[in-house]
């Protein structure tokens, strides 16, 4: 009797969380700005799967719905978050506290997760996302380091791109090459789809294109 009232009485906690989680949820989408929108292009297979595996994606490219009980599930890697703060960006409404901001954040991050696939969040993020140099999303990126267009992108030259998210100025491609490579092959042979077509000359795979830097880097010491 009394195993069977405490599953019972376990039950209607785990019951009422949910409600009362969701709720949080339901009034924290008024504080979010109306435009919510995933960008409208939505980048190759390539540069979404490579994407996804720097961002901290796990398994396959698919977004996994948050709630209470996958609150502080690793699947979405940074991504959600990521794309709640690309939402959040695009107002800049006074808050009031911290506390605020976070409750923004953190009922965004669920939005997104609920709202957007993973090849719309990724390709959103990758349209503002700062490249270094001056360069803000990965096709003005391409330009200014490669002088080509997003489509013509080798997996190389993608992933070389893709790793300045996880820090652009420590992986600057005009001062910090070795450093660039050694992570952006890291990157490539946890797949195998894209380690098998790695170039025999990796140097030439993954800068053979990039165009000379401004003067004031080749200046630098």
């Amino acid at each position: 009797m009394f195993i069977k009232k405490l599953i019972k009485s376990l039950f209607i906690f785990i019951i009422v969380c949910f409600i009362i989680f969701e709720g949080i949820y339901y009034w924290g989408t008024f504080k979010l700005p109306d435009d919510r929108n995933p960008t409208s292009k939505i980048y190759s297979e390539a540069i979404l799967q490579i994407s996804w595996l720097v961002l901290g994606g796990e398994k396959s490219c698919d977004m996994v719905s948050l709630c209470l009980f996958n609150i502080f599930s690793k699947k979405n890697g940074s991504i959600a978050i990521s794309s709640a703060r690309v939402i959040l960006s695009r107002t800049n409404p006074y808050w009031s506290s911290s506390f605020e901001w976070q409750y923004a954040f953190m009922t965004a991050t669920v939005w997104v997760s609920r709202n957007w696939t993973a090849d719309e969040a990724i390709s959103t993020i990758l349209s503002v996302a700062d490249f270094g140099n001056g360069f803000y999303g990965i096709e003005k990126a391409a330009k200014g380091y490669y002088n080509i267009k997003i489509k013509d992108l080798t997996i190389e030259e993608i992933s070389v791109l893709v790793t300045l998210l996880r820090g652009s100025e420590f992986y600057d491609p005009w001062l910090h090459r070795d450093r660039l490579k050694e992570q952006a092959i890291k990157l490539l042979e946890r797949d195998s789809q894209f380690s098998s077509r790695l170039s025999t000359d990796l140097d030439k795979g993954f800068f053979g294109r990039l165009v000379k830097p401004p003067v004031k880097i080749q200046d630098c010491p």
